[in-house]
């Protein structure tokens, strides 16, 4: 189903590499015909709306309504003022696919900060809203959106389970629900990781071209000076 190029991704819920043969015989232990399906589709046409069937239902304490936080975060290397927008309604679109309607949403962004930073003003409200049990959901659009940080996302997310709070990152298949989630976060964290550490190369190699190229013309302007000087 997947197209071998891609088997790293799924690879990363085992301890080694998997062949595509080793792969076809163990995916049914790790992943539903749903998750297999939405893989599938994030592969072939892109981030999709075919969120993760929920095999535990989301429902408000007490029958009031859900108390929702949607957090969305964008970094300084995306440059994306729109992405904050589209992480928001792709989540509310979640929720559509769900069936959820009595719900009380509150946003929380943060607009160019890293994920590696354990401090910003809207992960702080999270912390915040998770001691004062503000919500029943915490819910992104993957785990790298609250932290590319293994330690400090494990942290977060194990504190909102220990206050009952439920969290859901769509794209990483992580629903602390399920009796897995531990799982399934460190896997996610570690694929996150190394996307940042190629991000950070790529752009340091940028940066030095950059300035190779700076350097270079200003010999260049110093020559041409000379010559019309003389």
């Amino acid at each position: 189903m997947v197209v071998n190029g891609h088997l790293a991704m799924i690879s990363a819920h085992y301890s080694e590499p998997l062949t595509p043969v080793a792969s076809r015989q163990r995916w049914s232990s790790r992943w539903t015909a749903e998750e297999l399906v939405r893989i599938w589709a994030i592969f072939t046409i892109g981030p999709t709306l075919l969120a993760v069937a929920l095999r535990h239902p989301l429902v408000g304490r007490r029958g009031e309504s859900l108390r929702i936080c949607i957090y969305a975060r964008y970094s300084t290397e995306e440059q994306r003022t729109s992405s904050i927008d589209d992480q928001v309604r792709f989540c509310e679109k979640c929720l559509a696919e769900w069936g959820i309607e009595n719900t009380r949403v509150d946003v929380v962004h943060d607009r160019e900060m890293s994920g590696e930073l354990r401090n910003r003003p809207g992960i702080d409200e999270v912390r915040n809203g998770i001691e004062s049990h503000r919500w029943d959901l915490i819910l992104c659009e993957d785990s790298s959106r609250l932290f590319r940080n293994e330690t400090a996302c494990g942290e977060l997310v194990e504190t909102a389970v220990d206050e009952d709070i439920r969290v859901i990152c769509v794209n990483d298949f992580v629903d602390t629900a399920e009796p897995d989630w531990t799982d399934r976060l460190h896997e996610a964290q570690r694929v996150h990781s190394r996307d940042n550490y190629y991000t950070r190369s790529l752009k340091t190699r940028i940066e030095e071209a950059r300035q190779a190229e700076k350097e270079a013309g200003n010999k260049l302007a110093t020559m041409e000076e000379r010559i019309h000087n003389c």
